[in-house]
């Protein structure tokens, strides 16, 4: 399992060719709650040269196993979005859509 650092942009997702998961990240402890994202809030950012849509969750989990969409987006060209309020201990970006080309990155910052 690789962890993520707080204070940085973490690439959890590269040169995305093919729908599916991506790999699984452990997430920094916040300090109060124990938990990734109790009362905080941090973005992703979707990198693509994709000249159609495409769709990117990015998703967590409390145990790897059961997953959940914390946030989703579905557009042309490049985003940067933000989620609050929602701990997790494990996340990945899941590519549900990808016409053509590819998803260069996803990025996650703490």
């Amino acid at each position: 399992m690789i962890a993520l650092e707080a204070g940085q942009s973490n690439t959890i997702l590269s040169a995305a060719a093919a729908v599916g998961t991506g790999t699984v990240y452990a997430v920094p402890q916040c300090p109060v709650g124990g938990l990734f994202g109790s009362g905080k809030e941090f973005t992703w950012q979707v990198n693509t040269n994709a000249v159609g849509a495409i769709q990117v969750d990015l998703e967590g989990s409390l145990d790897n196993s059961n997953w959940f969409v914390l946030d989703s987006y579905a557009g042309v060209g490049d985003t940067l979005r933000s989620v609050a309020s929602k701990p997790v201990k494990f996340i990945r970006a899941n590519v549900i859509t990808l016409p053509d080309l590819t998803i260069q990155s996803v990025i996650v910052s703490f």
